[in-house]
């Protein structure tokens, strides 16, 4: 479903550049608006974006979806399918993300090694274990840096 931006039930955001042809626009935003369940469709043809909002509880979601894709499928054809779809701006540039990635993963790995050496060295030497519960520390706090738009909501 490459065209449905988001959705929750009763809502749901098509975004494509296919979307900012004003013919192809216009006739899916008059086809959905004279569907029975669909309660307001709102388009905004220069960013390629139509917002539907219908009745959650008339229509189960997953079946509303596949009207739509099967909608969209039939009028734009192949054309559709060949665009790609426009996604959500995000806040950390894209470059960013892999490297981010990479070391939260790395994190994690150090996470758990330095929990196993730290467990390990109970027994044998306080120093050892001293230092390992420091590098999981630092790796915690690694990875809370990368998780810190949803830890702190």
């Amino acid at each position: 479903m490459g065209f449905i931006a988001s959705r929750v039930p009763g809502r749901i955001r098509l975004r494509d550049r296919a979307l900012r042809n004003a013919g192809l626009h216009q006739r899916l935003e008059a086809e959905l608006a004279s569907w029975d369940d669909m309660v307001s469709v709102d388009g905004n043809r220069s960013i390629g974006s139509l917002l539907l909002i219908y009745d959650a509880t008339r229509t189960v979601p997953a079946w509303m979806e596949a009207r739509i894709e099967a909608l969209m499928a039939d009028m734009a054809g192949t054309a559709l399918v060949s665009v790609k779809p426009l996604s959500a701006p995000s806040s950390a540039p894209q470059s960013r993300r892999p490297t981010l990635r990479r070391l939260n993963r790395h994190s994690k790995l150090g996470m758990v090694a330095s929990l196993a050496l730290s467990l390990a060295a109970v027994g044998a030497s306080k120093r050892l274990h001293a230092a390992t519960g420091a590098i999981y520390l630092v790796m915690m706090l690694i990875h809370m840096a990368t998780h810190r738009r949803h830890l702190f909501k």
